[in-house]
């Protein structure tokens, strides 16, 4: 084993990593994924009712979720 001059081995085998989020900031990120996937899944439906000929007279799922709310008052306009 090569040890250079002035130079001293670490005694901790592993580096010091940040500890982990606490469970409560875990759980809050985990629900607000949530409730963007949600989000994002109800835009997909009101994109496919708006751009399917067939189910365009047909009801477009607006109340689903905010972000389409928003949706339904731009578009009505």
């Amino acid at each position: 084993m090569f040890i250079a001059l002035g130079v001293r081995p670490n005694p901790e085998p592993h580096p010091q990593l940040p500890s982990a989020p606490s469970a409560g900031a875990a759980g809050k990120q985990l629900k607000e994924s949530v409730g963007i996937n949600a989000g994002l899944l109800a835009l997909g439906n009101v994109i496919s009712a708006l751009g399917d000929p067939k189910k365009r007279p047909a009801h477009v799922p607006y109340r689903d979720s905010k972000l389409t709310r928003l949706l339904q008052v731009t578009h009505s306009a």
